[in-house]
């Protein structure tokens, strides 16, 4: 059972009964630019096989869903609600038999409930207002992409080429140091230096994972540059070796 909602409404898609058939509507929904999850991979994965299983794909295997456990910090959802919104969600019904049909009211309840819920603690994580702010959660969540990039190097009146025609001299890397965002910018073939880049930032430093990199930067494994982030804070970092690249 696959569970979908939106601020009017929560649809359940029943993949056990639809199989292939509801291919399209969980490609549709589940690749679009803004998708939360809570601890998902799991979902994501078995999601993946089966869009392949049906010649389709999800982002060709990455995780580019904002996983709001990354957010809120360890601990299970049931924990966040009560740290977050100070709810309880009762788990009485995630034990129940779910392959048994029709699923009873309780069931569909507890399932429309259990995604609803994310959009509520987004909200709170995002600094929103009310119950669901939809603004919020785009400003804190939504996949970047090519366009922000395009916009962001446009704003500093820089020329910006996107695309394989650019060619690849330097690659970006994702850095926490401090409590803060770091993006480090490398020759292509470099690796990083940890101990260099704590000397340069005054302290302790770490990569962050890459199922992280589309919450903290906006941006999937791959496509994370120094322009267009969604954390104006950020800082870039820049290799001296690339100062008298053309």
């Amino acid at each position: 059972l696959v569970q979908v909602a939106g601020r009017e409404l929560v649809v359940l898609i029943d993949v056990e009964a639809l199989g292939a058939e509801c291919l399209p509507l969980l490609l549709a929904a589940l690749t679009s630019p803004l998708v939360l999850t809570y601890g998902g991979a799991t979902d994501h994965k078995r999601i993946s096989a089966m869009a392949r299983e049906g010649g389709g794909d999800v982002d060709g295997g990455t995780f580019p869903w904002c996983d709001l456990a990354e957010d809120v910090g360890r601990g299970g959802l049931q924990r966040a609600v009560g740290e977050k919104l100070g709810l309880r969600v009762e788990k009485i019904e995630q034990k129940s038999d779910w392959k048994r049909r029709p699923l009873r009211d309780a069931q569909v309840a507890y399932a429309a409930l259990d995604a609803y819920i994310l959009l509520q603690l987004a909200t709170r994580c995002a600094g929103g207002v009310g119950d669901v702010d939809e603004a919020a959660i785009e400003r804190r969540y939504r996949r970047l992409g090519a366009e922000n990039v395009a916009e962001a190097v446009a704003a500093s009146g820089l020329a910006c080429l996107i695309g394989p025609a650019a060619g690849i001299v330097a690659k970006t890397l994702g850095v926490e140091c401090l409590g803060r965002l770091v993006v480090v910018v490398l020759p292509s073939a470099a690796k990083l230096d940890l101990t260099k880049l704590v000397m340069v930032m005054g302290g302790d430093c770490k990569l962050v994972p890459l199922s992280k990199l589309p919450l903290l930067f906006g941006y999937l494994p791959g496509s994370l540059g120094p322009f267009g982030l969604r954390d104006r804070t950020t800082v870039v970092v820049v290799d001296v070796s690339l100062r008298n690249h053309p």
